[in-house]
């Protein structure tokens, strides 16, 4: 009997802590998408946003639906699988309502200053040809040229960056063109800079409405409890985990 009560104590006891935890991450991350664009801009250029920066952040300024940022890297493996959690467990615990960005902060010193050597040669060129990808089709090319560039993240090269063009409907020539070209590479300066300022030295690195994700918050618990908090929506059943379709 005793064993019991205790057993049910350390149960009771471990639940408070998991509410406290939850309680406290989501504590951290209130009110903090107001004046992200600012805070970008403050950060990257000392006053005030560029036409080009603002141009590349304002469409993160809006709270509603959440923001999240992502700072990634197309050969790096941390990345591949962040990719994959947020397509496959994130956005459905959000019910598809959170909106994600993808940003480029390249382990390559080809186009990214704050690295020594290339970890990754080929991530500058990576984030070249997804770029020049979102010229030529949008969104939509851009999102698939970035799950092929993940997939061959291990071949990468001029002509596998021509043949994934061709792949998804693009012209091959235009793209490779497009790498070259002073807006791409605008684009990722655009990108690298905030990265910068914002304290990035690594990938995969997370922004949810304007704050750091750490490893603590990177858990199925955290994004649910979140997405109940910001949206009303607990998101569909992940990983065997039973979650409620809307909070009522």
């Amino acid at each position: 009997m005793k064993r019991s009560r205790v057993v049910l104590i350390c149960i009771l006891l471990l639940c408070l802590a998991g509410a406290w935890i939850s309680g406290d991450l989501l504590r951290q991350h209130a009110g903090a998408t107001d004046g992200f664009l600012a805070k970008v801009c403050r950060a990257t250029t000392g006053t005030g946003c560029s036409a080009a920066l603002e141009s590349r952040w304002s469409e993160i300024t809006i709270p509603v639906p959440p923001r999240l940022v992502v700072f990634t890297d197309f050969q790096c493996p941390a990345c591949y699988c962040a990719a994959q959690s947020i397509e496959n467990d994130i956005v459905a615990v959000f019910g598809g309502t959170i909106d994600v960005h993808l940003r480029h902060y390249p382990l390559c010193s080809d186009c990214n200053a704050d690295v020594a050597g290339s970890i990754h040669p080929q991530a500058c060129a990576a984030a070249r040809a997804a770029e020049s990808a979102r010229l030529q089709g949008g969104e939509p090319a851009v999102r698939r040229m970035s799950a092929l560039l993940f997939a061959r993240r291990g071949e990468l090269d001029d002509d596998v960056y021509r043949r994934l063009a061709g792949e998804i409907g693009l012209d091959p020539e235009l793209l490779a063109a497009q790498m070259d070209s002073e807006e791409v590479h605008r684009l990722l300066r655009d990108d690298i800079a905030p990265a910068r300022a914002l304290g990035v030295t690594g990938t995969p690195a997370m922004f949810l409405d304007g704050r750091p994700v750490t490893e603590l918050c990177n858990t199925f618990a955290f994004w649910r409890t979140y997405a109940k908090t910001h949206t009303g929506s607990a998101g569909i059943e992940i990983a065997g985990v039973a979650a409620t379709e809307a909070v009522r």
